[in-house]
């Protein structure tokens, strides 16, 4: 099963490729570094709700369904950190 960064990271590189937008021009849009793109691109990071809100809007994504899929996704993961946490 993919972890939420895995989900969000490729979503949103996706998305930034199809409207031909470089990591760059992104993280300027959304007024962060370029190296925090590159590390939610690189599912590294999982960015906030509100920054979630953001890439969706400059994204032209639905938003709903953007956060939706993160949520059902981000509920999984920290579901499996605690049946693997107590079940040891």
């Amino acid at each position: 099963m993919k972890e939420v960064k895995e989900i969000m990271g490729g979503i949103i590189k996706k998305s930034r490729l199809k409207k031909m937008l470089t990591c760059f021009e992104l993280a300027e849009k959304l007024r962060v570094s370029v190296t925090y793109i590159n590390r939610i691109e690189n599912n590294r990071e999982v960015p906030s709700l509100r920054l979630t809100c953001l890439i969706a809007k400059v994204l032209d994504l639905n938003e709903e369904e953007f956060i939706t899929v993160v949520r059902r996704s981000k509920m999984r993961f920290y579901r499996n950190m605690v049946n693997k946490r107590y079940t040891k």
